[in-house]
Formats: C-alpha cells, sequence, structure tokens
C-alpha cells in the first residue's frame, strides 16, 4: 500500500509538471510595421511606455541564464548606451529583481505591476519637477532569470517543489554577469550622483541574488573606512547607487554575518544614508517555515563554532532571524500630524514630505511616522519604523530581541548604522508575495526620499544631542 501510494504521488506529480522555458523573452520583440509582422532589433529594448503622458516612462530588460551568464550581450549593451545617452538628463532608475515563481514574459504579475510603480514614480516626478528643475526620465530595469524551473499547479505542495533548487540557482547567478550589471549601473549614477537616482530592489530569491552580487562590493567599501581619530568626524560609507531595497529576502541570516559583524565595527557620520534595508513580514511563510525546512535538511551534518546560535543562523531567513532585526514597521492611527500651515492641495509634493518628515520629532528620537496626506495621497496609510533598541520596542515582531545602540568602543551598536533589517505585519505586506499595494509603495516613497534628503533624520541609532 505505501508503495503504491507513493508511485501515485511520483507519478501525479511528473504528470501535473513540465519545464518552463530556459531561454531569454526579450531578445527580440514582436512588433507591426504597415500592417505587417516584423521584428524589432534589441536596440530598441529600452521602450518608452504611456509616450506624452505625465506617468510616461522607459523599460529595458537584462536577462540570465541558470549559470549568471548574459542570455544576450548585445541586450546588455544596448541597454547601456542608450541609458547613456539619457546620461546627463539625469534619469532615476530603477532596478527590480524579481524572485521565485517568476520570469520576464509580457504577462508576468511582477512585470506588470513595475510597470505601475514606474508610472507612479513618472507621475511623482513630474510633480516635483512643476516650476523647479527639468523633470528627470524615468527608467526601469527589469531583471530576468528564470524563477520557475517547472510548470506546476499554484497550490499546495507543488507550488514548492521547486523552492530549494531555485534558491541555489539564484545566488549562483549573483556571482556571475549581475556584477557587471550593477557595477556599470553604479559607475554611471556615480557621475551624476547629486541629481540621478538609482535604487535595487530584489523580491525574495531575486533578493538572495541581489545580496549574492552585492555583499563583497559592500564589504569592500565598508573595510575601508579609516579608524576614527579622537574628536574626528566619522566619513560616510558610499552606497552604490543611492539605497538597496530587498523585500521578503530569501536567504539565510549566516551570510549576512559577516557584514552585520563589520558593520557593527565602525562608527557613522551623522548624515550617513542608508546603504540597504531589507523589509520582511512576519507571515511569510515561505521563507519563514519553507525555507527553514529546507535549510534543516540541507545542513544537517554542517558543524559550528558556536552550535546554537551558527545552527539558528544557517536554517533562517535573514528576516526571521530575530536578534539581526534593527528596526519594526507597523501602521498606526494617530501619528503625529505635519504642520499644516500651507495648503497641501497645492503644495508641492516634494516640499510637503520634506516638511513633513522633517517637522515631526518623537521625544524618544526612536522612531519615525510616515503618514503623509500631500496631494494625491489623501489616502496613504500611516506607519511608524521604530528603532529596535529596547526589549519591548519590536513588541511580538521581536520577541525580545533588540540591538542596544551605544558606542563601538563600549560593545554596543553604532550610530548611524546604514543597515537596516526591518520586520513588519501583514498589513503593510501580506505573505511572501504581498508586496505590490499602495501601503508598503506609500512608505518606500517617503522612506527613500528621507534617506536621500534627509538621511540625519532617519532612526538609525541616533546620537544623542544630534539633530
Amino acid at each position: 500500500m505505501g508503495k503504491s501510494w507513493l508511485s501515485s504521488v511520483a507519478w501525479s506529480t511528473l504528470l501535473l509538471t513540465g519545464c518552463t522555458q530556459i531561454g531569454p523573452y526579450h531578445t527580440t520583440i514582436s512588433a507591426t510595421v504597415s500592417g505587417q509582422p516584423t521584428e524589432i532589433d534589441s536596440q530598441h529594448l529600452l521602450r518608452q511606455q504611456n509616450k506624452g503622458q505625465d506617468n510616461e516612462f522607459r523599460l529595458g530588460f537584462v536577462e540570465f541564464d541558470e549559470y549568471g551568464h548574459l542570455f544576450n550581450r548585445k541586450q546588455l549593451v544596448d541597454v547601456m548606451a542608450q541609458l547613456g545617452a539619457l546620461e546627463e538628463q539625469n534619469p532615476i532608475i530603477l532596478v527590480f529583481v524579481h524572485g521565485w515563481h517568476h520570469n520576464a514574459a509580457e504577462n508576468d504579475e511582477n512585470l506588470l505591476e513595475f510597470k505601475k510603480v514606474l508610472a507612479d514614480a513618472s507621475a511623482t516626478e513630474k510633480h516635483l519637477s512643476e516650476g523647479k528643475n527639468p523633470r528627470r526620465p524615468v527608467i526601469g530595469l527589469f531583471v530576468g532569470w528564470r524563477g520557475e524551473s517547472v510548470k506546476s499547479p499554484s497550490y499546495f505542495p507543488y507550488n514548492i517543489l521547486t523552492f530549494w533548487e531555485r534558491k541555489n540557482v539564484a545566488q549562483a547567478i549573483g556571482h556571475g554577469g549581475m556584477v557587471e550589471l550593477f557595477s556599470l549601473l553604479a559607475e554611471m549614477h556615480d557621475r551624476h550622483s547629486e541629481h540621478s537616482r538609482l535604487i535595487i530592489i530584489g523580491h525574495s530569491f531575486g533578493g538572495a541574488l541581489v545580496y549574492s552580487a552585492l555583499a563583497q562590493v559592500m564589504i569592500d567599501r565598508m573595510s575601508r573606512l579609516p579608524a576614527v581619530e579622537p574628536q574626528a568626524e566619522p566619513k560616510r560609507v558610499r552606497p552604490l547607487g543611492n539605497l538597496i531595497v530587498l523585500l521578503n529576502p530569501a536567504f539565510e541570516a549566516m551570510l549576512y554575518r559577516p557584514l552585520f559583524d563589520l558593520a557593527r565595527s565602525r562608527e557613522y557620520n551623522p548624515q550617513q544614508m542608508p546603504v540597504m534595508a531589507t523589509i520582511t513580514t512576519e507571515n511569510d511563510w515561505a521563507t519563514h517555515y519553507a525555507f527553514k525546512a529546507g535549510r534543516l535538511v540541507s545542513t544537517l551534518f554542517d558543524s559550528y563554532a558556536d552550535p546554537p546560535v551558527g545552527g539558528a543562523m544557517n536554517t533562517s531567513a535573514i528576516g526571521h532571524y530575530l536578534p539581526f532585526v534593527t528596526h519594526v514597521l507597523l501602521p498606526v492611527k494617530n501619528c503625529e500630524p505635519a504642520d499644516h500651515t500651507k495648503d497641501s492641495k497645492t503644495e508641492n509634493l516634494q516640499a510637503a514630505i520634506t516638511r513633513h518628515l522633517v517637522n515631526f520629532q518623537d521625544s524618544s528620537q526612536d522612531r519615525k511616522c510616515f503618514n503623509l496626506k500631500g496631494p494625491s495621497h489623501e489616502n496613504d496609510p500611516e506607519l511608524v519604523l521604530i528603532r529596535n533598541d529596547r526589549p519591548e520596542s519590536g513588541g511580538e515582531l521581536t520577541k525580545g530581541n533588540y540591538i542596544e545602540k551605544g558606542l563601538v568602543s563600549n560593545g554596543r551598536a553604532p550610530y548611524h548604522n546604514p543597515f537596516l533589517t526591518i520586520r513588519t505585519t501583514k498589513e503593510v505586506i501580506d505573505g511572501h508575495n504581498g508586496i505590490w499595494n499602495d501601503t508598503l509603495r506609500s512608505f518606500l516613497r517617503q522612506f527613500i526620499l528621507l534617506s536621500l534628503e534627509h538621511p540625519g533624520l532617519m532612526p538609525t541609532f541616533r546620537t544623542p544631542g544630534t539633530p
């Protein structure tokens, strides 16, 4: 009976699954010219969307195979050439690396939602530039890889069959051509860093992919910080671009440990900008339970110098290893109101955001309220980002784990640490794939602006007495 049951499961699994597309989706693009189908060469991959409208943007693709190789180097060369042609216009570049179950197909949900994000960013940029600076072009780069290797039903248990296999592939890709892509983008951004913007976002295994590609770069930049002389002001760590955001990232805390330890060994300038923020929701079943189950099996024979700690780090996704959590992000009903001495309906959006973020000061200086009610954002939810520096700071999200603020010389966490590990609730991100919502979009919009324009106001373990 047992063998018969196992055989039935095996056969049903084979029948219900099949291989997904292995090749790229955007080497050429089908189009229609004078009613006749034709093929457009890859040099036109940076395509303009919503042309002539307030929310117009450009969208390009860079795709990688299972081993981190570019499917078509011309794809990258052409995209970078077109970006170079727009370089003097100080573009806003948003890079998105998708995760598990997704790819670069035109009908993929991640791609469709990413287009909405780009349209929103473009409309916001238009509002910001009115009567002031020239409007900067908004450019999206969708990084494609084979996030799913088999076609299978979307319900349990078939929807988790490839979880562990795809994790290994994602991290392998991160050590390949992805480094070249990010290096080229960062080099271009640095030439115009005062006005251009480069934000890199990775979700799920896309977060693992981004981290694999950039961890060594960040460690190198951190290790180059000189020792702080007495009475001297520490220098700032230079971000790669402007900010890296990882949403429900699916990689183990053990991989983050070297960067976490290094970050805690340095002192930072009060105006240090955040370099990387990871945001994980408590009800992410995939990274909480499926990830842990897979790691428990794959690390069964691993050994550790510090068994309880090392074992927990190596089997927990970064957002679920509570000792690494630096902040919690919570919905609230009554944030401290912004200064309403100006008419928000006519006020420039950037001014509205800046006025609110600068004016709000909690007496404990351990939190920041994000509740902009400016033009076109009257319905944005209210959220508060709380620094997890006391046993009670994180509540149930951290279960008493916290990172005590203080001086590195006293063995405590440094002030202004540019690496944030944020844990949140289902009201902000509902489940593993619940990243496409107005709540999170509103927070990221304000968080990015605060990071770039007023880093000294970020609740990142602020030095007492600093503004």
